[in-house]
């Protein structure tokens, strides 16, 4: 009876990284912190400060919606007033700006009233490199106005770690950044799983519960709120 003993593949070195690995030059530093654009998906940013051994904290930024039509978005603002406007869309819609500074201040008070209800200090983000995680970019509005904002801080490197974008998409917000990673989700786990299954029971867990468990076990000492 003949027998085949099995090789090592050759082709692993071709395989496409997961966003950990793409991430991992960043790996228990000191100076580096995760940060999820708040979404349903943020537990993918949260996998990557899991496995990078990175304190994990959330942008404080909200999409900016019409009344009536909540699945139209018109733009973003941050909690420091940062805002970011889709004029295409507002354009489009006749939408007035009356009517936006009315939605920007339902935004801005959500903000205040989270703050009241679950007060943090404030997140030193100055010298640090910031590795910001948008699980699923749309118009774009939301990371843009979180790129603003943590601008006022000085941090020395800011990476933006997305999937899927178009190239018009990656073209525009690889201008604001230092460095952009295209982020991998098809990547599989011993050839049976895909990465981004590894989390998806954790699909719609809120950001602090990510980062308190996450924060738990990293060796990095835990930051606040941006």
């Amino acid at each position: 009876m003949n027998y085949t003993i099995a090789q090592p593949r050759s082709d692993r070195q071709n395989t496409p990284q997961s966003p950990s690995q793409q991430l991992q030059r960043y790996a228990h530093s000191p100076d580096t912190v995760v940060l999820a654009i708040p979404s349903p998906d943020t537990a993918i940013a949260a996998q990557i400060a899991k496995d990078l051994h990175l304190p994990l904290e959330e942008c404080l930024v909200r999409k900016l919606s019409i009344q009536q039509h909540t699945t139209i978005t018109i733009g973003a603002v941050a909690a420091n007033r940062t805002m970011v406007l889709n004029y295409d869309v507002i354009n489009h819609a006749g939408i007035s700006q009356a009517n936006i500074d009315a939605i920007a201040i339902t935004a801005l008070q959500d903000f205040l009233g989270q703050s009241r209800t679950n007060p943090s200090p404030r997140l030193n983000l100055k010298g640090k490199t910031i590795i910001l995680v948008d699980d699923g970019i749309e118009t774009g509005t939301s990371v843009r106005a979180t790129i603003a904002q943590i601008a006022f801080q000085k941090p020395a490197k800011v990476i933006l770690a997305a999937p899927g974008l178009t190239p018009t998409a990656r073209k525009n917000l690889k201008a604001l950044v230092d460095e952009f990673i295209d982020l991998n989700l098809t990547q599989a786990i011993d050839d049976v799983q895909p990465w981004n299954q590894r989390f998806m029971h954790d699909h719609n867990t809120p950001v602090s519960q990510h980062r308190q468990r996450i924060n738990r076990q990293s060796a990095t000492p835990k930051l606040a709120q941006v």
